[in-house]
């Protein structure tokens, strides 16, 4: 049996799984629970808890605000899940309910909880103090939105337009990681097999960004210097292919690429034999 996906099995069948194959994560959960996506905690949920009721889940999300998180302990609720995104103000009532294993993220009181990865004026409508899970990003187009942001938390990276350095020294901005982004240039994305010209280059006036693609090839033709020149950054690709002195020209630039890797001899001649 080959299962493409996540595999989702009740404990203590672990040794019952050996000739299933799974391309995808596996997710073991308590016969006596109840089985659910995602727990989304609320006043609600907390009143029509039975006592003693175990929940399992991939997340748990408690979020409300003026809800008295102190039922869910009194009940004896029991919830096993991978990650527990929680207000402060819920922390101490709810860590002794949730498996000591699971990843906590405390969202600080009055901010808003977000999984999008850019800012826009939909997200602004919601709230001006942000609290953004994952990576996140500012362009220099958004600076008029930023400037009206009065909170900004990112748990992974945020990537900023280097213009907007001064902005983000000034204001109430924390993140696990800032990356300043040179924005300017055409920017190529999304695209499967990306082959860089010589030509593409030179007529590239502000030079070239290059982001979301699977693979990324300079022509032989092209000098390191050019390269120096124009290619503003790489990120977010899984390869870059080129030659030694072409790669030693843009790695600095590279951000999460998965390969960079010279080009073989073998390779060359079938580039030319094409």
């Amino acid at each position: 049996v080959q299962v493409n996906g996540e595999l989702v099995y009740p404990m203590g069948m672990e040794g019952m799984l050996g000739r299933i194959q799974v391309n995808g994560s596996r997710q073991a959960y308590r016969p006596d629970a109840v089985l659910l996506d995602k727990i989304t905690l609320d006043r609600t949920f907390l009143l029509r808890a039975a006592q003693g009721a175990k929940y399992d889940a991939a997340k748990l999300v408690a979020l409300e605000e003026n809800v008295d998180w102190n039922l869910a302990a009194s009940k004896q609720l029991d919830f096993r899940v991978e990650k527990a995104v929680l207000r402060s103000s819920a922390m101490e009532s709810l860590l002794g309910c949730i498996n000591p294993e699971a990843k906590v993220v405390e969202v600080p009181d009055g901010m808003f909880y977000t999984r999008q990865n850019q800012l826009d004026k939909g997200l602004l409508l919601q709230s001006r103090r942000i609290f953004a899970d994952g990576n996140f990003a500012i362009d220099a187009e958004q600076a008029p939105l930023a400037a009206r942001l009065e909170q900004l938390t990112v748990t992974g990276t945020l990537r900023l337009d280097e213009r907007l350095a001064d902005w983000a020294e000034k204001a109430a901005v924390k993140a696990r990681r800032l990356e300043l982004v040179d924005a300017r240039g055409d920017c190529l994305e999304d695209i499967g097999c990306l082959e860089i010209s010589r030509a593409m280059l030179e007529q590239a006036e502000f030079g070239l960004r290059i982001e979301d693609c699977a693979s990324v090839e300079f022509d032989e033709d092209i000098p390191p210097e050019l390269l120096r020149e124009k290619i503003r950054s790489i990120h977010d690709c899984a390869s870059v292919e080129g030659t030694a002195e072409q790669l030693a020209a843009v790695r600095a630039v590279c951000r999460d690429v998965a390969d960079i890797s010279a080009r073989t001899a073998s390779r060359t001649s079938s580039r030319i034999n094409q």
